[in-house]
């Protein structure tokens, strides 16, 4: 590997990482489950009730001491709220200013820096995101479209670098692992940032409650890049059709200790 080796596994023992790795296979998107995962949720979404219930998916409180949210966005955010939407489809051959994404990146560079109290040689940087005990579970990549292919790099917030994992990643293995039911994806946009989940960083201090917080900084860190993205100009869509094994093998991970948790492709709009 072309960057530096993180702390996994762990000296301290995390028992639990057999039964995590046993349930969180049951959650994984399959070849052989897939069409039947595809069935499902298009029963559900071709019907009335589906509708309905997507369209009210909220709780109804009693009308009792009710205030109005009247205080305005600050205007940078409310713009920045305004632009991200879900992008359905993409323009390959609409301009892409690369800048852009490489300015959307720096989202995830630490801010502040503090001192341990335990160890006086050991600092911690930390991230403008919160993250479990600071323990940063979750890694980023950047899979880059390059002429016909893909090149696929890891992103360093502690460094602010990029590092080249894998030079070319050709296009079908692309749209094999990370498109299902839209293969158009691949072909269409600039690329997509995946973001896995280091599953022992968290279990090995909190157990199996270390597995419920890794999911949670996924949601944290996909949607705080998102927004940087929206600020930034660039148009994207948060992906869950993707095959758990063959996006974790496409990275290069380590499936007993690490897994894709989430891909955010990114490009320019159909419509821009």
């Amino acid at each position: 590997m072309a960057f530096d080796s993180y702390l996994t596994p762990n000296s301290f023992d995390a028992p639990e990482m057999p039964e995590v790795l046993t349930f969180h296979d049951r959650t994984k998107s399959k070849p052989i489950s897939s069409m039947d995962a595809f069935l499902r949720s298009g029963q559900y979404v071709d019907s009335a009730r589906g509708a309905q219930e997507a369209s009210r998916n909220y709780k109804v409180a009693p009308e009792v001491d009710v205030q109005e949210l009247t205080e305005p966005l600050p205007e940078r955010l409310a713009t920045c709220l305004s632009a991200r939407r879900s992008c359905r489809e993409f323009d390959p051959e609409a301009p892409f200013d690369r800048t852009r994404l490489m300015a959307a990146l720096r989202c995830l560079v630490p801010q502040r820096n503090a001192q341990s109290v335990i160890d006086e040689e050991v600092f911690f940087h930390w991230r403008p995101y919160p993250s479990p005990g600071g323990l940063y579970p979750v890694e980023i990549h950047l899979l880059e479209r390059e002429g016909d292919d893909f090149a696929l790099r890891h992103v360093d917030p502690a460094g602010a670098k990029l590092r080249v994992l894998r030079a070319r990643v050709p296009m079908g293995e692309a749209a094999n692992a990370l498109c299902i039911g839209d293969k158009t994806l691949a072909q269409t946009t600039k690329g997509a940032i995946l973001f896995s989940a280091v599953w022992e960083r968290t279990v090995v201090k909190y157990g199996f409650a270390g597995y419920r917080f890794a999911l949670m900084e996924l949601g944290i860190v996909s949607h705080h890049v998102g927004l940087a993205l929206a600020d930034q100009g660039v148009d994207t869509l948060h992906w869950g059709g993707f095959f758990d094994d063959r996006g974790t093998a496409l990275l290069g991970a380590d499936p007993r200790t690490e897994t894709l948790g989430h891909v955010l492709w990114y490009g320019a709009a159909s419509d821009a």
